[in-house]
């Protein structure tokens, strides 16, 4: 049986951790389209969300007739 400090502990679970997310984004980093079979789609084929950008303009927002958001800075 392990026996652990707090220190310790911490330790390991940031170095599984960051192991983790470096194994993830490895296996993002790699990613590529598989065809899809007979009858199915595939998420390649549709567009990819806009992109977001900062802007000073005048954002307002109004969903029938009621204003949502009214600002100049947005994100």
């Amino acid at each position: 049986q392990l026996n652990f400090s707090a220190c310790a502990a911490h330790i390991l679970m940031r170095f599984l951790w960051r192991y983790f997310l470096k194994q993830q984004k490895m296996s993002f980093a790699t990613a590529r389209r598989i065809p899809p079979a007979l009858g199915q789609e595939s998420v390649w084929d549709y567009p990819r969300p806009p992109r977001v950008e900062n802007t000073s303009e005048h954002i307002e927002a109004i969903i029938s007739g009621v204003v949502i958001t009214d600002t100049r800075r947005v994100k």
